[in-house]
């Protein structure tokens, strides 16, 4: 006959709930291209040429390797977008653009330390999910909740698709939105 110990199997339910809610709650280390990125957005904060700057917003084009950093004061009262032709590229000769219009709420920032997934992980996610696609663009932007999120597209013959994907745990989300075809654009008959 074989005794039932309600408490003991409440005792390792509990184990095991906690254990998985532990372990779940966990953000995976940092990607190399995640590791790469945080750099360069360190860098792009110190030759801003800003008081006290703010990174608001990166991105990275996946057809030509160039990468965008948007910074500002923190009143979001001056800014300034960085490019840079390539990640090695000396920081000397990224170009300096004078924002014009800010876009930006002083409230939302980007922090860097909270980027675990590079890039390459990000449109990976995407492409696991669109197999085929052909990567467009990709941004990273701020949040006041700390959900840091990359914003990525990439295009099917269907059209242009797109979704987030969780910077710290690479989860992706497809967008609810149908595929999307750009307007055609008349050029001129030679």
């Amino acid at each position: 006959m074989r005794r039932s110990f309600p408490c003991v199997q409440l005792l390792i339910a509990t184990f095991v709930v906690v254990l998985v809610i532990g372990c779940s709650s966990r953000s995976p280390e940092p990607d190399a291209g995640a590791l790469a990125l945080r750099e360069m957005a360190e860098e792009a904060l110190a030759v801003s040429g800003i008081d006290n700057p703010v990174l608001r917003q990166f991105s990275v084009n996946p057809r030509t390797g160039s990468h965008n950093f948007m910074v500002t004061d923190r009143d979001v009262t001056v800014g300034v977008e960085l490019w840079a032709d390539t990640p090695d590229q000396p920081r000397s000769e990224w170009r300096h653009v004078p924002m014009e219009f800010m876009r930006h709420q002083a409230d939302v920032f980007l922090d860097v330390s909270l980027l675990n997934v590079g890039a390459s992980a990000a449109m990976d996610a995407m492409t696991g999910h669109w197999p085929g696609c052909v990567p467009r663009g990709q941004t990273v932007i701020g949040s006041t909740e700390g959900d840091t999120q990359w914003v990525v597209s990439c295009d099917l013959p269907e059209g242009t698709v797109s979704g987030w994907v969780d910077a710290q745990t690479a989860e992706f989300t497809p967008s609810q939105a149908p595929p999307v075809n750009a307007p055609v654009t008349a050029t001129p008959a030679s």
